[in-house]
C-alpha cells in the first residue's frame, strides 16, 4: 500500500475552492478521491462541468444545486450522482457540510 491508508479529522489537504468554500482532500486513490466541503452560507461554486463522476450527500445545512438546468433544495441526507460532463452549480442557503467523491481522481487537486 506504501501510504497511510488513515487521514485524521484535521488532517487532510486543504484547498480553498471559492470564497467560503473550504475542500479538505480526505483520501486520494488510484480510482477515486473522496473530499469534505465546507460551504459558508451564501458561498457559491460557480457552474462548471468535469470529466469526473460526481456523487455526495449533504451531511448539515442546506444547500440549492443546479445540476443541468434543474434547481434542487437539497437538506441533511440528500444525495446526488453528477454523471461527467453535466454542468452544475451548488449555493449554501446555511452553513454545509458536504462528502463527495470523484472517479476517476482529481488530478487536478493534487
Amino acid at each position: 500500500m506504501g501510504e497511510n491508508p488513515i487521514t485524521r479529522k484535521g488532517a487532510a489537504r486543504r484547498l480553498d475552492r471559492a470564497p467560503g468554500v473550504v475542500v479538505n482532500i480526505m483520501t486520494d486513490g488510484e480510482q477515486a478521491t473522496l473530499v469534505e466541503v465546507d460551504l459558508e452560507p451564501g458561498s457559491v461554486v460557480a457552474m462548471h462541468t468535469h470529466v469526473h463522476e460526481q456523487t455526495g450527500t449533504l451531511i448539515s445545512g442546506r444547500m440549492e444545486f443546479e445540476i443541468d438546468g434543474e434547481t434542487h433544495d437539497l437538506k441533511p441526507g440528500d444525495a446526488w450522482m453528477i454523471p461527467s460532463g453535466v454542468p452544475h452549480e451548488a449555493r449554501a442557503i446555511e452553513k454545509t457540510l458536504v462528502i463527495e467523491a470523484f472517479s476517476p481522481p482529481r488530478e487536478d487537486w493534487r
